[in-house]
């Protein structure tokens, strides 16, 4: 099932559960499809990538080439860094 798929199953589920979901609503959650949400990495994933090793990814993160951000306490990196890094 693509992302387009999964928001018309949600949406449909969401209007036969809630009744008052006006269609207002429902295109204000259309237009945050899940397209915008962007994935994350571990640093052992970036790393395989990268072809290199995890500590050279933590030694990019820690001279600031690289951002990264703490998601339950595991340090992730976006895949926009990723695509830039090899761009």
């Amino acid at each position: 099932m693509n992302k387009s798929q999964a928001f018309e199953t949600a949406k449909n589920i969401l209007k036969d559960h809630i009744p008052n979901l006006t269609l207002q609503k429902l295109s204000i959650l259309e237009s945050n499809e899940t397209s915008n949400f962007e994935q994350f990495y571990k640093i052992k994933e970036v790393a395989d990538k990268l072809h290199c090793s995890s500590r050279h990814v933590w030694n990019l993160i820690e001279r600031g080439e690289v951002g990264a951000v703490k998601i339950g306490g595991i340090t992730r990196i976006k895949h926009s860094e990723i695509e830039r890094l090899t761009a």
